[in-house]
């Protein structure tokens, strides 16, 4: 069970129990079609009844043929051929733009997505981070200005340590690897990293640190006890052995996790104002401490720990993020920003990519140790000059009321997800554009709770990533895009290559053409199989059938339309306009039915005034009861004319059927 604990685990887990999706379109077309069949099973009774009663006879062969000519009609061969045929051509397209898709089916989905969630680092930002500079009891320092015999002197050496060896390098091959920013900090700190000859990891300092320490010429540090980053407790730690079996635990991660464990003299007073500062610039900031042991065997090393100070890292936004995050939103695609990150982290870097306008009054809320939650403001705010607006906002259902007034984004922590959600529902997270200090489990309990929040509209939620800790939330999404070529590829649905989310605009624009290209051939095959049992049933009750050719002709006609409405190209760029989401609508049905009426209604006037020629012959002056004859179908003028009739009735609703604008090319 320890496996499926990781994180490497849990995205095997995801991929294993990747849950089906139904969309309303797959609903309506198993509804529709189920009730057309019980609809003709009606009227094949009715009519094998009337065989028995009115004409004497039963053929069980031609009650045989007319049941299978009905099923024809409710459920086209070529309508399951049109939909395997284009969710290849869309799929074929994305992969020469340079999107992969793993499930076409579930391209249909994608054309109505209506949110999209973003990860950051990786994301929308560069996945290398620049080291910018560390914060220390003294001070700041600059990447520049940070000198280590200067830190030597002044007696800095656990600050030295952890900056050099706290991370998560490894070596494959007698080359390091890891993160890069990693190695490039614990080479400024004159370290190295090797095997040593007993096969172990060591940390090789400069001779300058061992002759300050007065380590011997030949002295390295050995790896002891690593534990990589973890989500619940959002810190990394290792135990660097020295002589005579002492050792100095080092720790690296979320400042909120490792101030905890410090000692509280070892803290800054303004420790809190610091962090604050640094994150509200959109700056990444890590926590740094350390203890010394008497023995690298020593239990529960992590409490009294000495401060040390704060890594600030910059993570710069990729070049055209803010571009595709201004086109998502102005046709009209809410777009929120979902990271681990410090929340003011995220609130800056939402408003440097335009997830947050100016014109937005920003809204923090965290939950407090006691379980409530805390709301807070960010920019000015009309209604009240204190920062802490608990005492204005009674409770949160009064905070979903102002922003339903007001121009407000709201921006949470990942422990405020469910406390807010069982308070106030689904409506508000319409409102959240940032979730900061989110786990992946959070996230993925983000990315279902807008899914319940869209369900009402049928529209659908999208999730963007590059890492293993979207596994989840990834998998969830009714649209998982991974960006890069991670191990999360093995849960989503899409992927691409491609370092930034530009691809994105081209994977809603086929999405919307997928589901309007098959919303066009259920509509096409659902006229046309409703048009024929309507011939078909006229026919029988006149006594007459379709002809063997006739079925044939029939049965491949519907071929061709459903492919020509399939090849066609998609729209040159995303607009904001939506596919209906299914068939079951009153417009749609509305629609339908006055169509079949008018079809209905012209067929019958036809076939009277073909019938009321001098030189017509009625059916029953050829076909007597007791007529053992075999009869040549297409001799009789109304089989033939009602058949050509609904065939040429076809080629009209299929040029209807074809539109183009607004999510296809038009083709005439």
């Amino acid at each position: 069970r320890t496996g499926w604990d990781t994180t490497k685990g849990s995205l095997l887990e995801s991929a294993l129990q990747k849950p089906k999706k139904w969309q309303k379109f797959e609903k309506d077309l198993l509804v529709i079609s189920i009730t057309l069949l019980i609809i003709v099973s009606i009227f094949n009774i009715y009519l094998m009844i009337y065989d028995i009663v009115f004409r004497g006879h039963f053929y069980a062969r031609g009650t045989l043929n007319r049941t299978l000519e009905f099923i024809t009609g409710c459920v086209a061969p070529s309508l399951f051929f049109s939909f395997v045929v284009s969710g290849w051509i869309v799929s074929t397209r994305l992969k020469n733009k340079g999107i992969f898709c793993f499930e076409s089916e579930q391209l249909r989905s994608v054309g109505r997505i209506k949110t999209i969630c973003f990860d950051k680092t990786g994301t929308l930002t560069e996945l290398k981070m620049k080291f910018h500079g560390v914060q220390t009891i003294d001070g700041f320092v600059s990447r520049r200005s940070l000198n280590v015999n200067h830190m030597l002197s002044s007696g800095k050496t656990d600050l030295i340590f952890a900056l050099a060896c706290c991370n998560s390098l490894d070596i494959v091959e007698n080359k390091i690897t890891g993160d890069p920013l990693e190695i490039e900090v614990m080479h400024s700190m004159g370290f190295n990293y090797v095997i040593d000859e007993s096969e172990n990891q060591v940390f090789v300092p400069s001779r300058e640190f061992k002759r300050v320490s007065r380590l011997p010429h030949n002295f390295a540090f050995k790896k002891d006890k690593f534990t990589g980053f973890s989500h619940t407790s959002r810190k990394m730690s290792l135990i660097i052995e020295a002589e005579g079996g002492k050792g100095t635990y080092l720790t690296k991660g979320a400042p909120e996790s490792i101030v905890k464990l410090c000692d509280p003299n070892s803290l800054p007073s303004d420790i809190d104002r610091f962090i604050a500062n640094f994150a509200s610039k959109g700056f990444r900031v890590l926590a740094l401490a350390s203890k010394h042991l008497s023995s690298v065997n020593e239990e529960n090393p992590d409490t009294n720990l000495n401060f040390l100070g704060l890594i600030v890292l910059v993570n710069e936004l990729k070049s055209d993020s803010r571009q595709t995050i201004e086109e998502l939103t102005m046709n009209r695609i809410n777009v929120s920003l979902v990271s681990g990150d410090h929340l003011l982290t995220c609130v800056s870097l939402a408003k440097e990519a335009n997830i947050v306008s100016d014109r937005d009054q920003i809204l923090t809320l965290k939950s407090s140790e006691n379980d409530t939650l805390e709301w807070t403001q960010l920019s000015s705010y009309p209604l009240s000059k204190n920062k802490n607006l608990n005492d204005y906002f009674q409770t949160s259902s009064a905070v979903l009321s102002h922003c339903q007034q007001h121009n407000v984004a709201l921006a949470i922590e990942g422990d405020a997800i469910e406390k807010l959600f069982s308070e106030v529902g689904v409506n508000i997270f319409e409102f959240v554009k940032v979730v900061g200090r989110a786990s992946p489990h959070q996230k993925q309990i983000f990315v279902k709770i807008l899914q319940e929040s869209n369900m009402a509209k049928n529209f659908t939620v999208g999730f963007v990533g590059d890492g293993a800790n979207d596994s989840l939330a990834v998998n969830t999404a009714d649209m998982g895009l991974v960006i890069g070529n991670g191990d999360v590829t093995l849960v989503s649905s899409y992927s691409t290559r491609a370092s930034s989310i530009a691809p994105v605009l081209q994977l809603l624009i086929n999405g919307k053409f997928s589901l309007e290209t098959s919303i066009q051939t259920q509509s096409f095959c659902l006229y046309a199989g409703m048009i024929a049992n309507l011939n078909l049933i006229f026919l029988y009750i006149i006594g007459l059938s379709l002809s063997n050719f006739d079925n044939i002709i029939a049965l491949f006609y519907w071929l061709p339309p459903c492919v020509l409405i399939v090849f066609t190209e998609s729209s040159d760029r995303l607009n904001p306009h939506y596919p209906s989401a299914g068939l079951l609508s009153s417009k749609k049905l509305g629609e339908l039915f006055l169509q079949i009426s008018a079809m209905f209604s012209c067929l019958l006037i036809f076939h009277n005034y073909l019938t009321h020629r001098m030189s017509h012959k009625p059916t029953h002056s050829i076909i007597q009861k007791d007529d053992k004859r075999e009869i040549n179908i297409d001799f009789f003028i109304e089989s033939k004319a009602a058949f050509i009739f609904v065939s040429f009735n076809l080629v009209v609703m299929l040029i209807a059927f074809h539109r183009g604008f607004p999510f296809k090319r038009s083709s005439y």
